[in-house]
C-alpha cells in the first residue's frame, strides 16, 4: 500500500457467500487497517463453488471448513448453502457484474 499511497485504489474480492453489507463490511475490516480503508474502494462479486475441480491442497482446506460448518450448532442459511454446495457445484458468476 505504500507504494501506491498517491493512487485510487479499487479492489475486487470474490466468493462464494451472498454479497451484502455484512460481508463487504467483514472483509474490508479483516484485511485493511483503518488507514488503508479510506483509501480503498471494494466491489464484491459472488462466485462459486465446485469442490471436483479444486487440488489437493485447497480440497483439505475446504474439507476441514466442511467440518466446521458441520459443527456448528445453529447453521444460517449461507452455511447450510455451502454445505449443499459440496456435492452440488454452484455458480452466481454473471458476465454483466
Amino acid at each position: 500500500m505504500g507504494k501506491l499511497k498517491d493512487r485510487h485504489i479499487i479492489i475486487f474480492a470474490v466468493g462464494a457467500s451472498p454479497p451484502g453489507e455484512t460481508i463487504v463490511k467483514e472483509l474490508v475490516e479483516e484485511n485493511f487497517s483503518v488507514e488503508e480503508q479510506n483509501r480503498i474502494n471494494l466491489y464484491y462479486l459472488r462466485g462459486g463453488f465446485n469442490f471436483n475441480k479444486l487440488d489437493i491442497l485447497h480440497k483439505i482446506i475446504m474439507t476441514l471448513f466442511k467440518w466446521k460448518l458441520l459443527l456448528r450448532k445453529n447453521k444460517s442459511p449461507d452455511a447450510a448453502g455451502m454445505l449443499a454446495a459440496y456435492s452440488k457445484p454452484i455458480g452466481f458468476t454473471r458476465k454483466d457484474n
